[in-house]
């Protein structure tokens, strides 16, 4: 079985070959899913002088796109040289967010792809607004792409030990993470933080005693190696670290040189607030290496329902 039948590539709007369509290109040749390519891009210049005068919108808006498409249609002849299913689209879109979720649905895509957006060109990652709304609402895996490494050589996937070997999540990590190692013939890494939970060592009620600590360290051990044990990853890629768990990831991740961290998010509130733990927002804003984000499966369906029922009403209002 495919890891993946379709992957959706949100190009850049500035028309580069940029490392997340170079990544995409190798997913897609390592694993056989269909490739789709799509910008998603308007001009407010364009915008204005069509208010200005409405009977040029058509036809400015189509030379904006035309552009696009062939730029669309060069990379597409190279990939398909390769072997390759591809399929391409330039959409006009205000409102980026909405069209990509839309498209999402709608292609069946069962990965998104797109390069994390750096600001003021810093080293560290300061997420994009487009880039935390996508981590919220995309129902499908998201694959943002930071490092250069094209083909992945280590894979790190971060479970929630506590959760359990049996748990439907950390099992879907370990899926998505083995699909891609395998695919790509990196190695699969198991990495687990443990620090005193805050609340215990902020509440003075609570005493934290060198024996307590190394009580509640053994339970997460245990619970950590067998997670592993479940999954057979082998004893030297089997790494317990110590201290806050989104730093201790973020080191860890770029100690080891890996190129992909794999994590989960789970849904802490209502559907439309889908919100990350403080471990997995914090480690995003650490890394240096590219990162896939999985959502459990109910939150999955949920999302494709309220993104449906969002587009149809759109649909309704515009007619």
């Amino acid at each position: 079985m495919k890891p993946y039948e379709r992957i959706l590539l949100i190009a850049r709007p500035d028309l580069q070959r940029s490392p997340a369509l170079r990544q995409a290109a190798v997913l897609a040749r390592a694993t056989g899913a269909a490739l789709h390519i799509a910008v998603f891009d308007h001009s407010a210049t364009l915008d204005l002088v069509a208010r200005l005068r409405a009977e040029d919108q058509r036809g400015l808006r189509d030379t904006f796109l035309r552009q696009r498409r062939d730029w669309l249609a060069g990379q597409a002849a190279d990939l398909r040289a390769d072997g390759i299913e591809v399929t391409t689209e330039a959409v006009w879109s205000r409102h980026a967010l909405d069209e990509i979720l839309a498209h999402v649905v709608e292609s069946g895509a069962a990965l998104v792809v797109k390069d994390v957006e750096m600001r003021s060109g810093l080293r560290r990652v300061l997420m994009h607004a487009l880039d935390w709304q996508l981590l919220r609402e995309c129902p499908v895996p998201l694959l943002l792409v930071h490092s250069e490494q094209i083909t992945p050589r280590r894979v790190i996937v971060a479970a929630d030990a506590l959760r359990g070997a049996d748990d439907a999540l950390n099992n879907k990590l370990f899926d998505h993470a083995l699909g891609l190692a395998y695919a790509t013939q990196a190695r699969l890494h198991l990495a687990y933080a443990f620090a005193l939970p805050a609340a215990a060592a902020a509440d003075p009620a609570v005493m934290v005693t060198q024996e307590l600590y190394e009580t509640l360290r053994e339970t997460h051990l245990d619970a950590f190696t067998a997670l592993a044990d479940a999954h057979g990853v082998p004893p030297e890629r089997r790494h317990f670290l110590g201290g806050p768990p989104a730093a201790a990831l973020a080191r860890f991740a770029r100690q080891c040189d890996a190129d992909l961290l794999v994590l989960g998010a789970a849904q802490h509130s209502g559907l439309e607030r889908l919100l990350f733990g403080s471990t997995a927002a914090a480690v995003l804003d650490e890394l240096s290496c590219s990162v896939l984000v999985i959502k459990p499966d109910a939150t999955e369906r949920a999302l494709r329902d309220a993104i449906a029922a969002r587009r149809a009403a759109a649909m309704r209002e515009a007619a």
